[in-house]
């Protein structure tokens, strides 16, 4: 797949703005589910390789995430380096810049809502859903963690698996998306 193709498909990564800085609390993250946005703790960095399959498509990308000074800061590269986004939030704030060439049609907050529903205490992210929604996590029968997010009908609307070799498969059954992503070591 060419980059220019690349940078025009890739769904999940996408800003509605070029540049923006818009107070976000609230994300929705599926039909009646909005995610509240939690405040970045600690300090942290990891380089990640994603590989997105979006309605039978599939995609790669790089994505950079680094939180500091209560401030998380992520950016989506392409497999050749190339900066197609980044977002930075402080707890109150998220503030977007997008390549003029990358466009699809959603907006950044959704990529830091599934960022912090795969990495964060499942304690706290309960607390930052609706009622009628339930997170759960548990381990499967080959040893592996599972989370399970489901709505007020105990329909499964995403599934994580954390798998043994440290990476995690993301599937987002409303959006039809998953995402393979796997830690690199920085150079």
């Amino acid at each position: 797949m060419n980059a220019a193709k690349l940078i025009l498909v890739v769904p999940l990564l996408v800003l509605a703005a070029c540049t923006a800085i818009q107070p976000q609390h609230h994300v929705r993250i599926a039909d009646g589910i909005d995610l509240q946005l939690q405040a970045p703790g600690g300090d942290s960095t990891a380089l990640q390789k994603i590989d997105a399959t979006y309605r039978e498509q599939r995609h790669a990308l790089l994505m950079q995430v680094e939180t500091h000074d209560g401030t998380l800061a992520m950016a989506g590269l392409t497999p050749t380096g190339t900066r197609l986004f980044s977002l930075s939030f402080d707890g109150e704030n998220i503030s977007s810049w997008q390549s003029p060439l990358f466009t699809a049609p959603f907006d950044g907050a959704y990529v830091l809502a599934d960022y912090q529903l795969a990495t964060l205490p499942v304690a706290s992210l309960q607390r930052a859903l609706p009622e009628a929604a339930n997170l759960r996590e548990e381990t499967t029968a080959n040893g592996e963690r599972q989370r399970q997010l489901l709505d007020q009908h105990s329909t499964v609307v995403i599934e994580i698996r954390y798998r043994r070799d440290g990476s995690m498969q993301y599937c987002h059954r409303q959006r039809d998306y998953c995402l393979l992503i796997t830690p690199l070591k920085a150079r």
